[in-house]
């Protein structure tokens, strides 16, 4: 029907062109339009995508028995509209509605039988009119879900259709001549100059290279915790010899910066790097000694650099290992299995759940292994991975490139959702999901939730692999095909409906906490949770479900941007509000608290960045592609004409092959005088074009059709004869005009039919299968026989017991989320029908205790009641944990000091700092407050180890620091002074 559609747009494009339209409301002629002369006095509407407007008003000419495929197409008093064409009786499966053919399983206006409207809050789904889920910032409008901050057909609520010209923004109808409020036209585009770096404060005030734009003027992005920014560069005060505790302040040639102070040598502890005084023990850009540095990503600790894990390994003492898998480190660093056991799923077992296998002291997949690939010891040579148990180049669908091994991501407990996301000790891995138990119909095979309904590699049981050329169907091996509605997908037959690993098409796996309703992967929480077994959770906040469901995070921990952190904010992470976030990469708080990053923006380097694919740009309503964008076509803000698209970057009509788009003209290259072989390249005069070089004369069987040498026999165009142009949907063969027909189909009595499944035209045009038999593969059969205590239901044998689509009798569907149990729609103890869904009302904060009864999105719901769980309270509707939020320690309020930490419910200091007037400070080093707080050291003076004194080889000279190796005043020792003349070396004074 899209191809329908298509080329009656480009007909209607071409007629346009030609003056023989009057969908404009204007009359045409050879001298080009004429504005200033109207035809007509009906209006233009707006239409909805799949429409078009005829005489004023909008419809679907694909069903449109007034218009059947085009405006003013009537079919006759006994024919019906299908896909744009007048027949004589729908196509199986559809119904008569008032001479239009529809499908009433899905259309929401009449779902299930003609006439039945489904709300507007509904959508169709099997022939029911069901409720519909969608998306934080969406309404349901007729079925659908749009957003009525953009959508110009339903502009702030359902049916306000924007007026020809303007657009929808922020819920309002604006003309092209205005802009939401706060906002700025520049370039033809509505921009916000608070924060655009491309105008910031003005149109065309651009920020230079480095800087962001940040409430309207252009700044330079803060600099790295710890860091300081002198000039253009950010540094180390502490440090850096050049800017040696503030900024301009150089250390001479012979000294060094060490903590922030010019000395001769650097403290103990540090080594003198360039004349910056540096931990080597733990900087990874001199880790062990200067200029050693650790490799991208590793860390320096003890002088060592540690190195980087692959995705699903930790590291165990200088080792990374897989702990779900070591028989060496099972579970955690160093549990050893003893002997006879084996390390499976990070614990340790005598025996390998299936499908893994023993291979030395550990239960290894060898279908993923590149070191055990299909057989143990099997390892892959370097550059290929291993994919289903044999080794090759790249990784064959489904499974994802993970380090050096093919795993699939849906199952693959060591990389759960994505690569290097382990599931916990004990957990499996469910569409993704880290989980403690499989849920129906999924099973455990070997640490992963597979459905043995449709896995190849675990037919009806785990391990059970089908052999080459066999399907998974209903958990059995069988050749052939699958039967509707199940479809083919990677070896097994699936349902796309309903199935979240394939939703809507086979590949298409739905992210974590999102289902699959009627094809669509839909996320049922709201405010940005996402659905972790029964109930939603804060994957960034809640230390349950840390980064992804079942994740928890350890005692003394919490959850960060989904990362477990100590309770302990580190560098380069800050403390904004009670998060504690890396301001070099979080968009909520780029560069310091606060400072949000705009839509379609990264944090990168602590500056908000447009990233763009390779090939796209951004043209400030986010990414595109300037190629093909009909909005910015060529460059930005380029819009092409109403009718016309984007080719090559140039604005020009669709053109459907072998046609091609020149300028705004849709042409045969192959014929073209105007464009011959190529846009532009005209023939000479008296020349023709053929096969796209010019050429004199025009040979048979060719001839000319005004300046155009064309073969009638092919031309549809100049089918038969000059200027005999056959009509939409046809194709000129032998110099008639005939029906196009696309593969498996074939032209049989003017009409085309699939031969593999049309009854009346079976595996050849005419051979009509006899009454109660179908088209199946080209061949007619009979329905099948069933066996107890299977029914036939049309051509399916089904379980009326246990189907959802013949539940009890035949036909009769359970709403959508309800299974069939006993021969009736019901929701299995414990679960409850809300919605049309089977739900937990005793765990789900969507329906928390009875339907419809929402917690607040802070809460969780606990036991039916919406509560704050364990060890966190309520603190003004926000469930926090008051033994280490520094904002609520110890109870709701309570508020501490902004150098304290909040440890056990108490605000406290740190191991190795101590509380001197309401400051953590470390009284070992700290000059003003040396040993004690208080005890301020002298100016020549440094506090080393909680004693004032001065750092070696410098010793204290009446109350001054000085080297008496070099000092002529303090030669050797205080008070001697060497003679004068003399001077002071190695303690000792020497003459000239």
């Amino acid at each position: 029907m899209k191809r329908l559609y298509a080329l009656a747009s480009v007909l209607v494009v071409l007629l346009v062109a030609c003056g023989r339209t009057d969908l404009d409301g204007y009359r045409q002629t050879d001298g080009g339009p004429r504005p200033d002369v109207p035809i007509m006095d009906v209006p233009i509407p707006t239409c909805r995508p799949g429409e078009v407007a005829c005489n004023g008003t909008c419809t679907n000419t694909a069903n449109d028995p007034a218009n059947c495929g085009l405006c003013g197409n009537r079919c006759g008093p006994t024919s019906v509209c299908s896909a744009g064409r007048c027949v004589d009786m729908c196509p199986m499966g559809q119904l008569n509605c008032g001479g239009a053919c529809i499908d009433a399983a899905n259309d929401p206006n009449n779902c299930g039988r003609c006439g039945n409207r489904c709300g507007a809050d509904q959508t169709c789904a099997m022939g029911m009119c069901v409720g519909i889920a969608c998306r934080d910032g969406e309404i349901a409008c007729n079925g659908a879900c749009v957003n009525p901050s953009t959508d110009a057909n339903n502009c702030g609520r359902c049916g306000n259709v924007c007026p020809m010209g303007a657009s929808c923004s922020a819920g309002m109808c604006v003309t092209t001549m205005e802009c939401p409020r706060g906002q700025l036209r520049c370039d033809g585009r509505c921009v916000d100059v608070l924060g655009d770096p491309l105008n910031c404060g003005r149109c065309g005030n651009a920020c230079a290279m480095g800087e962001m734009c940040s409430m309207g003027a252009c700044e330079r992005p803060p600099c790295p915790m710890g860091q300081t920014r002198c000039g253009d560069m950010c540094v180390d005060l502490a440090s850096n010899p050049a800017n040696c505790g503030m900024c301009a302040r150089a250390c001479g040639p012979m000294e060094v910066c060490g903590m922030g102070r010019c000395a001769t040598i650097c403290p103990m502890g540090t080594t003198n790097c360039g004349g910056a005084c540096i931990d080597t023990l733990n900087d990874p850009r001199n880790c062990g000694s200067c200029g050693t540095v650790c490799e991208a990503g590793g860390t320096c600790s003890g002088g060592a650099c540690l190195p980087v894990c692959r995705p699903g390994q930790v590291l165990c003492g200088r080792t990374c290992v897989d702990i779900r898998t070591d028989g060496n480190n099972c579970g955690a660093c160093g549990n050893v299995c003893a002997a006879g056991t084996f390390c499976s799923g990070g614990r340790c077992a005598t025996r390998c759940e299936l499908p893994l296998q023993v291979c030395g002291m550990s239960c290894i997949d060898v279908r993923s292994d590149p070191a055990n690939c299909g057989r143990c010891g099997n390892a892959c040579a370097a550059g290929s991975v291993c994919s289903n148990g044999t080794c090759m180049a790249m990784c064959a669908r489904p499974n994802t490139m993970c380090g050096a091994a093919c795993v699939n991501t849906q199952t693959d407990p060591s990389n759960c959702g994505g690569c290097g996301r382990s599931c916990p000790p004990g957990a499996v891995c469910r569409i993704g999901i880290c989980s403690t138990t499989c849920e129906f119909p999924l099973a455990r095979c070997g640490g992963a939730c597979v459905n043995t309904i449709t896995d190849p590699a675990n037919c009806g049981a785990c391990g059970n692999a089908c052999e080459a050329g066999q399907l998974c169907q209903l958990g059995a091996c069988t050749a052939g095909m699958c039967r509707a509605p199940l479809r083919e997908c990677n070896g097994g037959c699936t349902d796309f409906r309903l199935d979240p690993a394939n939703c809507g098409r086979c590949g298409n796996r739905c992210g974590a906490g999102e289902l699959c309703i009627l094809g669509s992967c839909t996320n049922p929480c709201n405010g940005g949770r996402v659905l972790c077994g029964m109930g939603c959770a804060d994957i960034n906040s809640d230390v349950r479900n840390c980064g992804a469901c079942g994740r928890s995070c350890g005692p003394g921990e919490r959850c960060a941007m989904g990362v477990c952190t100590s309770t302990t904010c580190t560098p380069p992470r800050i403390t904004c509000g009670a998060t504690c976030t890396d301001p070099t990469s979080d968009p909520a708080n780029c560069g310091r608290c606060g400072n949000r990053c705009a839509m379609g923006q990264s944090c990168v380097g602590s500056m908000c960045q447009t990233i763009c694919p390779m090939g796209q740009r951004d043209c400030g309503m986010g990414c595109t592609d300037t190629s093909m964008d009909p909005q910015n076509c060529g460059a930005c803000g380029v819009s092409c004409p109403v009718g016309a698209a984007c080719v090559g970057s140039r604005c020009g009509t669709p053109c459907p092959p072998p046609r091609t788009t020149c300028g705004a003209a849709c042409v045969d290259t192959q014929s073209d005088p105007a464009n011959c072989g190529g846009c532009g390249r005209a023939c000479a005069a008296g020349a023709a074009c053929m096969m796209g070089v010019c050429q004199v004369p025009c040979p048979a069987p060719r001839q000319m059709c005004g300046a155009a040498c064309v073969d009638t026999q092919t031309d549809p165009t100049n089918c038969g004869t000059c200027g005999n142009r056959c009509a939409m949907g046809q194709s000129c063969t032998a110099g008639v005009c005939t029906a196009i027909c696309a593969a498996p189909r074939q032209l049989c009595s003017g009409s085309c039919v699939d031969p593999q499944s049309d009854a009346n035209n079976c595996g050849m045009c005419g051979n009509r299968c006899m009454a109660g038999s179908n088209c199946v593969a080209g061949a007619c059969v009979a329905p099948p026989m069933c066996m107890a205590p299977r029914t036939l239901c049309g051509a399916d044998c089904v379980d009326t017991q246990t189907d959802a689509n013949n539940c009890g009798t035949c036909g009769t569907r359970c709403p959508s989320g309800t299974p069939c149990l006993a021969g009736r729609c019901q929701c299995p103890a414990p679960l409850t029908a809300c919605g049309g869904f089977c739900v937990n009302t005793a765990a789900s904060p969507v329906h928390c205790g009875m339907c419809d009864n929402a917690c607040p999105a802070t809460q969780s719901c606990i036991a039916g009641r919406c509560s704050c769980a364990p060890p966190t309270t309520n603190c003004g509707g926000r469930c926090i944990n008051t033994n280490f939020d520094p904002n609520n320690c110890g109870g709701c309020g309570r508020m501490c000091p902004s150098t304290f930490a909040c440890i056990n419910g108490a605000c406290s200091c740190l191991a190795g700092s101590t509380n001197c007037g309401g400051r953590c400070i470390n009284t070992n080093t700290d000059p003003n407050n040396c040993g004690t707080c208080g005890n301020a050291c002298p100016a020549t003076q440094s506090c080393i180890g909680g004693t004032c004194s001065c750092p070696p080889p410098n010793s204290l000279c009446s109350g001054r620091c000085t080297n008496t190796n070099f000092d002529p005043n303090n030669c050797g020792t205080c008070a001697r002074r060497c003679p004068a003349g003399q001077f002071c070396q190695f303690g000792t004074c020497r003459g000239l």
